[in-house]
């Protein structure tokens, strides 16, 4: 089968997986285990935790705590599946950022616990995700990680570090076709709005992104300023967060806050567009864990991006 029908037929079998319903999340506890969500289609999508033929592995604690939040957290967590599902985020964003959530968490003070609760709706499992990854870096940076209660504002922001306020936002269910690229302009004003009202002056705002595709247009965009190095706490800087290729691992793009939004619509108004669609299976996924699909209909088994 040629590159271009394999992904057109791969492009085919996301598009289905959009109208399917995640029924059941679990973990499959055999020796490579695997977290599995079950589609009311009868297909399956799994991610393996641990395989000796690969180099991430999860430790115990991750996994108990992992665990822990599938076994408590079920309905909470199918309804988040769900949203991934029909906005396009896909399956494997939702289990890779509820796997990572579980790993940053296991780094980090038990006051970050308060991560592992999941609110039903799309956001909140990726901005929960971000924050502990931004917490865990900070720590490895030997960074002072302040407490809520060290802050007297009435609205508190996602993180203290090093006596500076840093807030995190997300920008959901944006597609960047070339008709919406003003309104993601306009939302990531808002958002970039809302994070400001939040810090003291000189702050720090982070922006996660929701769109795969939306992701890699900005990567392509930012090439010259995209790094895959948190970048050190300062004031009035405004970081993007993009997906990355490895497991544990994003690309970052440091904007200067007071510029960040003209620069943004600039990027909305160029209409750039360097993503290639068919190439779109290639940003599937990240290298590190192996990520299948068993299909019932057609018996069809595929993995993605295995790295």
């Amino acid at each position: 089968m040629s590159d271009k029908n394999h992904a057109d037929r791969f492009l085919e079998e996301l598009k289905k997986i959009e109208n399917e319903k995640p029924i059941k999340i679990y973990l499959d506890k055999q020796k490579d285990q695997k977290l599995i969500i079950d589609l009311d289609s009868g297909n399956k999508e799994h991610v393996t935790l641990n395989d000796s033929t690969y180099p991430v592995n999860l430790p115990d604690s991750s996994l108990l705590l992992l665990d822990e939040i599938i076994m408590e957290q079920q309905d909470r967590l199918l309804e988040c599946a769900k949203d991934y599902l029909q906005s396009g985020r896909d399956t494997y964003f939702f289990l890779y950022d509820l796997i990572s959530l579980c790993v940053y968490i296991d780094d980090l003070p038990k006051r970050f616990n308060k991560l592992k609760k999941i609110a039903p709706t799309d956001d909140e499992l990726l901005h929960n995700r971000i924050h502990a990854e931004l917490g865990s870096e900070y720590q490895k940076q030997n960074k002072s990680l302040g407490f809520e209660e060290e802050n007297t504002k009435k609205r508190i922001p996602d993180l203290h570090v090093d006596s500076l306020d840093i807030e995190i936002k997300t920008i959901t269910k944006s597609v960047l076709t070339d008709e919406d690229r003003i309104s993601f302009s306009k939302s990531f004003r808002n958002s970039h709005d809302a994070a400001l009202s939040q810090i003291d002056d000189g702050g720090m705002i982070v922006i996660g992104m929701w769109s795969q595709r939306m992701n890699n247009e900005l990567k392509a965009y930012f090439s010259n300023l995209c790094f895959t190095s948190l970048p050190q706490v300062g004031s009035n800087k405004t970081i993007l967060v993009l997906e990355g290729n490895k497991v544990f691992e994003d690309y970052f793009v440091v904007l200067p806050s007071n510029q960040a939004q003209n620069l943004i619509y600039e990027f909305a108004k160029s209409g750039y567009k360097r993503i290639d669609p068919m190439s779109y299976m290639n940003h599937m996924s990240r290298e590190g864990f192996p990520h299948g699909r068993i299909t019932s209909g057609s018996g069809m088994i595929y993995s993605r991006r295995m790295g």
